[in-house]
């Protein structure tokens, strides 16, 4: 097995695939890459992408497990294996997309999906802190026939860290400037930055959860709406968001709170999407100002971010926006008008398609796995040390014959 992981290494170019599903829980993202070298000599060729819903019934099931249902310990069981199937099922019809056959495809690396994060990244993990991604990563590489790397976050967290953002990483590796101070930030369910000061080194990165992202706006939709979705803003377009209640919500300790610091449903779910379906109809407010009100909170949530410490005063040229939040129109609009001016551009802009980028992420994390590299900025996340991240599974490569020692 380690022949045949120094093979590996070993290759100039790996074709790796990256898996992703987020917060927001709407499918998987596959993708593959071509992945040149490892560290700061990493390049990437994106071959193929595609996004693969969940089906319908496995979806339910993953809302009501990351809503903290009740569940038999059997329904939990299953969902690991039901999510390792569909991951793997989405990776070998990315590599059946782009036409490659999977015994062509050096390694997986899996995020899978995540039912429940809680941590705080003090350096000592306490005993209501911890992570857990469903998704067997042996169960993946079996039924692929691939090498398989995940569970990225588990090792950070044991070592008191909050175990995310992870990507600050890579986002170092492959989009670092010389020349401009930029910040790259995700909308999916939570919404996330990354900041990359120009010309400096990865100790310079600062990187953090902000706050809510589709998680409460599509929340909303769902309730006020009837749809999965607020497609494009439209309908929060057309409504005046109430500033003084987003100043309240402000107010709450996580936006206070300084990094290193981490979000999920555990804070932005089901039951604060309840709180403010409740308190806007406490205060009259029509569906099209609730969603107003929700784009406005995660709009100001990030800027609130940037003007407080450690980034208050820092350089910054250019914002750069990937995630689900970046088809909403009405959201961009108040980012540019938040920032002006600053420059506020999408993520292709960097030449990565940026529906891709985090599934591309996690395919880069894999191949620092695989060489020994540590994939966790401890400034970032809090862990006491530097750590190699993720479990790796040759449950994909066909089992040697028994033999003595040489």
């Amino acid at each position: 097995m380690m022949r045949s992981l120094q093979a590996l290494v070993a290759k100039p170019v790996r074709r790796i695939i990256g898996l992703m599903s987020g917060t927001s829980m709407d499918g998987i993202d596959a993708a593959l890459v071509g992945v040149h070298g490892a560290g700061l000599r990493t390049q990437v060729e994106l071959q193929a992408f595609e996004c693969y819903p969940y089906a319908p019934d496995l979806r339910d099931r993953l809302l009501r497990a990351a809503a903290g249902q009740a569940l038999p310990t059997a329904e939990h069981a299953r969902l690991h294996f039901d999510i390792a199937a569909s991951f793997a099922a989405a990776a070998l019809e990315v590599a059946r997309h782009a036409g490659v056959a999977p015994r062509d495809i050096d390694l997986i690396g899996t995020h899978g999906q995540t039912l429940f994060h809680q941590a705080r990244g003090s350096g000592t993990r306490s005993a209501d802190e911890a992570t857990w991604q469903a998704g067997s990563v042996p169960a993946i590489a079996a039924l692929t026939g691939i090498v398989t790397v995940g569970d990225f976050r588990s090792a950070d967290v044991a070592l008191g860290g909050t175990g995310a953002p992870l990507v600050p990483y890579v986002d170092y590796l492959l989009h670092r400037s010389t020349s401009e101070s930029r910040i790259l930030l995700n909308v999916g369910g939570i919404a996330n930055l990354t900041y990359l000061r120009a010309g400096a080194g990865p100790e310079s990165v600062l990187a953090w959860d902000t706050g809510p992202g589709n998680l409460v706006i599509d929340g909303l939709a769902r309730t006020l709406l009837g749809r999965d979705r607020d497609d494009g803003g439209q309908e929060a377009s057309r409504g005046t968001a109430d500033e003084t209640w987003v100043e309240a919500l402000l107010a709450d300790e996580y936006f206070e709170r300084l990094p290193p610091k981490a979000a999920g449903r555990e804070q932005f779910g089901a039951e604060y999407v309840q709180r403010m379906l409740d308190e806007g109809r406490r205060r009259g407010l029509e569906a099209a100002d609730l969603l107003a009100t929700a784009v406005e909170l995660t709009a100001r949530g990030v800027a609130l971010a940037c003007r407080r410490p450690p980034l208050a005063g820092a350089p910054l040229e250019a914002l750069y926006v990937t995630g689900g939040g970046r088809h909403n129109a009405t959201l961009l609009r108040r980012l540019e008008a938040l920032f002006r001016p600053v420059a506020v551009r999408g993520f292709e802009a960097l030449g990565l398609d940026p529906d891709a980028k985090e599934a591309v992420d996690f395919a880069v994390l894999a191949n620092e796995t695989v060489h020994g590299h540590a994939g966790n900025l401890t400034h970032v996340t809090g862990a006491r040390r530097p750590i190699v991240l993720g479990s790796l599974s040759f449950s994909g490569l066909p089992p040697q014959p028994i033999a003595d020692d040489p």
